[in-house]
């Protein structure tokens, strides 16, 4: 694993666009990728969770920007929680799906 990622690879990793990756940076404090001297942001594995937190809240809760301000202070450890067993979920399904592709292969 790498230590930084470019913001590149955290937009395709996450499929986002950087301009949306960078518009999240202003709207939440959390989200504070280190920046090299010329102005290069590197996210490191810290930013991509607070990020992909934003994500869920945004995109899979449908939270308005200032609701999931309030969530990310008062409920985090929720978030936490329902984003891990998401990840679980789909982790699952992704070696289900490639089990029926193994078995179909046989058949």
């Amino acid at each position: 694993m790498k230590q930084f990622y470019s913001i590149k690879e955290v937009a395709e990793l996450l499929g986002v666009s950087q301009p949306t990756l960078r518009y999240w940076e202003e709207q939440f404090d959390n989200i504070r990728p280190h920046k090299s001297q010329g102005g290069t942001r590197r996210y490191d594995q810290k930013c991509i969770d607070e990020i992909r937190r934003v994500q869920h809240l945004l995109k899979e809760q449908k939270l308005s920007i200032a609701d999931a301000r309030i969530a990310l202070k008062n409920k985090r450890d929720k978030i936490d929680s329902r984003l891990e067993l998401l990840q679980r979920l789909e982790s699952l399904r992704d070696r289900l799906n490639q089990l029926k592709d193994s078995l179909d292969e046989n058949c």
